[in-house]
C-alpha cells in the first residue's frame, strides 16, 4: 500500500515553528501576538506584515531547521515498518507558483 504524507503541521512543525519565531523576533507587532485565525497566510497578515512572514517561511535556513511534530518519525517508522511505501507530498508555496 502507498501512503501519502503531508509535510507541513503533519511531520514538519511548520506553523508552530513560523510562530514561535515571528514571536520571539517582532514582540512589537500585533498581528504576530495573536492566534492563527484563517487557513491560508496571506490572509491572515496585513501586506507590509506578510511580507516579514513570507521572507522567514521561504528563507532556506528555516526550512531546514523546522522540528518534526511529536510522534510524526515514529509514526513513520512504525508505517515502514508494516511495509507500506510512503510518499511524502506538500503544496508548493506560493513563491514557487
Amino acid at each position: 500500500m502507498i501512503v501519502l504524507l503531508d509535510m507541513d503541521d503533519v511531520i514538519a512543525d511548520t506553523s508552530k515553528y513560523l510562530y514561535q519565531k515571528l514571536r520571539d523576533k517582532y514582540p512589537e507587532i500585533g498581528e504576530f501576538q495573536k492566534d492563527r485565525t484563517h487557513f491560508h497566510i496571506k490572509n491572515e497578515y496585513s501586506p507590509e506584515h506578510l511580507q516579514i512572514v513570507e521572507s522567514i517561511l521561504y528563507n532556506p535556513d528555516f526550512q531546514l531547521s523546522i522540528p518534526p511534530v511529536q510522534g510524526s518519525l515514529e509514526a513513520i517508522t512504525e508505517i515502514s515498518n508494516r511495509g507500506h511505501n510512503i510518499d511524502f507530498c506538500s503544496t508548493p508555496h506560493s513563491c514557487y507558483e
